[in-house]
């Protein structure tokens, strides 16, 4: 009896075995065919590496940087050697001068500032008033001749140039060169152009 229940429970187990083995079949794993491709989208990471050749290259520093436009050179102008200067020689420690009397200095620098302001008549009484403490300086004469020259006394202009020219020395090269100008355009405002001219040689002689 024992033994044939011990049969019957080995045909039951054998049976049940052979029913799930029929009823769970295994989870078939995916197989990927590496031969074809994943996907036909464009795939965004990737970019445009067209490589960039030296004609390119050369092309675009061509437009960056800006080209050279060839522009008339304007000439530069010439210094009009025949004016007078306008201002007054106040260098107290110029070559070959002796140094100016502390009153004569202020009454040049003031002569000087009215004669830039346009105020000639005022200009011209300090400038006389320089003369009467220093007669004999030529730089007193100078700034009271080219005062009277702008003030259209063209005689007088002379005669103070030629008086201050009477006292300067050798040394004094562009004192006298001014002054020699100073009597050029008296003379020229006199009608007398022969006497500018040879004013002028004077000067370009004494330079």
């Amino acid at each position: 009896m024992r033994v044939k229940l011990k049969k019957l429970w080995l045909v039951l187990g054998a049976m049940a075995v052979l029913v799930g083995c029929g009823t769970n079949q295994p989870h078939s794993i995916p197989v990927v065919d590496a031969s074809s491709p994943l996907s036909n989208k464009p795939n965004p990471l990737e970019k445009n590496t067209t490589p960039i050749t030296k004609e390119t290259g050369d092309e675009a520093i061509a437009q960056a940087v800006p080209q050279a436009v060839d522009e008339p050179i304007q000439p530069i102008a010439q210094q009009d050697t025949n004016s007078v200067p306008t201002g007054i020689p106040l260098d107290n420690n110029a070559s070959g001068s002796a140094p100016l009397d502390g009153a004569v200095l202020a009454l040049l620098t003031t002569a000087r500032q009215q004669q830039e302001a346009g105020n000639l008549n005022e200009a011209a009484a300090s400038a006389e008033r320089a003369q009467r403490i220093a007669p004999s300086e030529p730089r007193v004469l100078y700034t009271l001749a080219v005062i009277r020259l702008k003030q259209g006394d063209a005689e007088v202009a002379e005669q103070l140039a030629r008086r201050a020219l009477s006292y300067t020395s050798s040394d004094q090269s562009e004192l006298r060169s001014n002054l020699w100008e100073v009597v050029a355009q008296a003379r020229e405002k006199q009608g007398d152009q022969a006497g500018a001219d040879q004013a002028r040689q004077q000067k370009r002689a004494r330079v």
